[in-house]
């Protein structure tokens, strides 16, 4: 990190990445040293790296899930349909809501059925702006 070796970052990134780490990155300032894993991640955890005397040598970010697995986890998990749009890229738990116009709140009709709706803004594992739709279908 010191010497600013970004072939050797790159590699040692690639090398201490577990199985369910998705995406690594590691700045320096604005600077990205090394980005590697999937396109569409959600929000990971970020810490400072340092040296052994303490100073901070840059930065790295992880995330364990990506938006795809993100949208089917939380559809299993809780019987809701699920959206996720940004930056040109979409997930759906229902297909029909892909590219649907959807409301920010209210109800939807989709594929023959009734969905009440609420939408909330995010950001994705860089930043970027993410819209996210929890459709629960209507009894």
């Amino acid at each position: 990190m010191r010497a600013g070796n970004r072939a050797l970052i790159r590699a040692h990134a690639r090398l201490t990445v577990i199985p369910h780490e998705v995406r690594v990155r590691v700045t320096r300032g604005a600077q990205v040293l090394t980005d590697v894993g999937l396109p569409f991640v959600v929000q990971g955890a970020e810490a400072d790296l340092r040296a052994p005397d303490g100073a901070v040598l840059g930065r790295v970010a992880v995330s364990i899930q990506d938006v795809i697995g993100f949208v089917k986890l939380v559809s299993r998990q809780t019987g809701t349909e699920v959206v996720v749009r940004g930056e040109g890229r979409v997930a759906s738990s229902l297909s029909a809501a892909a590219h649907a116009p959807l409301p920010a709140s209210g109800l939807v009709r989709l594929a023959g059925r009734s969905y009440i709706g609420r939408s909330f803004k995010e950001a994705d594992f860089i930043g970027k702006p993410l819209t996210v739709w929890v459709l629960d279908p209507v009894a």
